[in-house]
């Protein structure tokens, strides 16, 4: 990478990060447009009504990043398509990691799950697995859970997991 390349990247990052800054000083300074609260729930426990998103850090295996996004786009969304239609889950998506790049990056994706609940976002209860196991069955016939696991472990690693509870947002 030249000088100039390198001279080019920080004066991006630069620029990022005074974006970050002022989005966090408009964030604090003005009033939110909605911000989640908390309602009461089953004896006096506090049941939080918000979102609640899963990020999970993916890192593409050399070779494999066409492989991997197949996977996500052919086999994975439909399967999130009829969990969201059933209302296991909110919303569900891939991105591309486009900058920080270079092969010594942490992760090159981030799938993104969105439930209405945080017991959805743990260890699965039986219930849930069985549900998830039925729609994986539904929407690829052809396809074992195991058969798939071995292509995802072939394509990927994901090195990093984080739950994100929603406080308050703009639209």
């Amino acid at each position: 990478m030249s000088c100039k390349d390198n001279r080019t990247r920080a004066h991006s990052e630069s620029f990022a990060w005074v974006f970050l800054a002022i989005g966090f000083l408009f964030g604090t300074l003005f009033n939110p447009v909605r911000t989640v609260g908390a309602q009461a729930g089953p004896a006096g426990q506090q049941q939080l009504s918000a979102e609640f998103v899963v990020l999970n850090f993916m890192k593409a295996a050399p070779n494999q990043t066409e492989q991997y996004v197949r996977l996500e786009r052919d086999t994975m969304r439909p399967v999130f398509q009829e969990a969201i239609g059933r209302s296991l889950l909110k919303r569900w998506a891939v991105y591309e990691v486009l900058w920080p790049s270079g092969e010594d990056r942490e992760y090159t994706h981030i799938t993104m799950d969105v439930y209405s609940n945080y017991t959805a976002t743990g260890p699965q209860t039986p219930q849930q697995a069985a549900e998830w196991a039925e729609i994986f069955k539904r929407v690829q016939p052809t396809l074992t859970i195991e058969a798939l696991d071995k292509q995802i472990t072939a394509a990927r690693q994901n090195p990093r997991r984080q739950v994100l509870r929603l406080l308050t947002e703009a639209r």
